[in-house]
Order: C-alpha cells, then structure tokens, then sequence
C-alpha cells in the first residue's frame, strides 16, 4: 500500500514513508508495558466541537489534528499533519448500513487503497480488525476493547496482530480514555514503532510511518463510532 510522502520544502517530514513496509517490531521487542520506549506517546485533547488534536505529552505543539464529520459525503474521520487544514494523511468512513473503510492518502488528489475495518460480532462494538500490508505480506489485526464504563463515550483498547499470522499476542498499541465530563484531555495513545525495510535492511524510523497512521486512523474511528453512539443514546435514539 502506497501511502503519504513528505513534500520537499514542507514540513510533512513526519510521514515519510517508503513503499514496502513491515509491520511489527523485532521479535526481540517484548516488553508490552506502554510507558516503555518501545511506543510513541500521544495525548488526545479536544478540539473544538468534535474535533481532536494529537500532541507529544508534556507538549503544546499540534502533532496531528482529527477532525470528525457527520456532513453527508465527508469522511467520518480526517486526519492532518499539524493543525487543521494541514497535510492530510488518511480518512476513515463510517458505514451506517455499510462496511466502515479507511485508507492513507489525501482523498481529494490520491488513488486511495481502501480497507476495511470491519466489526467482529453483530452483537457488540467491543472488537473491530482490519488488515495492513501489500500482497504477499498482509498481516490482520484486532482493536479488543479492554473497557468502558457505563456512562462513558470511549473505551480502553489495545490492539494485537491476530494470531493466524504467527503472532506472539504482543501489545502493538494502546489507547486509555479519560472520562472526565469537563476534561479537555480525551485521552492517551501508545503506538509501538513501526519499521522501514529499505534494500532489505530493517531499520526503526525516525518519523511516522505508515503503520503507525494506520493505527491511529483505525483507533480515532473506532472513538468516533463509540461518541456517536453515546450522543444518540442521550438523546434517546439508541444506538447500543
């Protein structure tokens, strides 16, 4: 999957990325402890009425902004280098009576790979997977919800490769909510590092890579399906 690239002369060297990606860290990486060096850490702030920004803890700077659209024929989820109206790197949709899509790229100028992200069980919107990676090298992998108070819009998840694949059940990434009904912070992601295969060496990248925004899109649209459900059921439309 081809997926953002930096422009020369701009500030997108967060996304530079090259065209064959692995998915996961080393087999030597085993610690699952979130704090660990082995994740990237962002902090989750509001935005606005429905919008996010994503920014390194202890920080001020936007890194990403998320912003959330139930406007007919716009993605549910827009995600942006920097503040709004930056660089965009990926989309999601979600579907009402479809399957829910996310793809890296700028809609409006890229030939955008959709995938899906797809609910496991008719029943509850606790685990949701999707598949990454190019044809020979696709890997599935499982957002699980860990938990979610009763009156709460968020859950707590963590994310896995699915087993199928050979994985060892590894923590690839977190994400913790916080519930606080007058609180600007939403929350916390951990997001373990990706890497780029370059010439067939395996090296961790500096910046952002495609894996790492493709959990992060997936993440942010699976929040944003959870907040929305929420809003319905305050207003006495259900939504389960």
């Amino acid at each position: 999957m081809a997926g953002p690239t930096s422009r020369s002369g701009d500030s997108d060297t967060l996304c530079s990325t090259s065209t064959e990606m692995t998915l996961l860290p080393p087999p030597t990486y085993s610690s699952s402890d979130p704090t660990s060096n082995d994740f990237r850490t962002l902090t989750v702030s509001n935005a606005g009425i429905g919008n996010l920004i994503l920014s390194p803890p202890s920080s001020s700077s936007t890194l990403f902004y998320v912003k959330n659209s139930q406007w007919p024929g716009n993605p549910s989820v827009t995600l942006s280098l920097g503040a709004k109206g930056g660089h965009i790197l990926g989309v999601l949709k979600l579907g009402v009576f479809s399957e829910n899509t996310v793809g890296l790229g700028n809609p409006n100028r890229d030939n955008i790979d959709y995938e899906s992200l797809r609910r496991v069980s008719n029943w509850t919107h606790g685990t949701y997977e999707f598949e990454f990676g190019r044809m020979g090298d696709r890997r599935r992998f499982t957002w699980q919800r860990t938990r979610q108070p009763l009156f709460a819009d968020q859950p707590d998840m963590e994310l896995r490769e699915n087993a199928e694949s050979g994985a060892d059940g590894q923590v690839l990434a977190v994400y913790k909510g916080c519930q606080g009904l007058w609180s600007t912070k939403r929350g916390t992601f951990y997001v373990r590092r990706g890497l780029d295969r370059q010439a067939g060496v395996e090296k961790k990248l500096e910046d952002w890579s495609n894996w790492e925004l493709m959990v992060l899109l997936t993440g942010c649209g699976i929040i944003e399906g959870s907040r929305r459900r929420a809003r319905a059921r305050r207003s006495g439309g259900g939504g389960g």
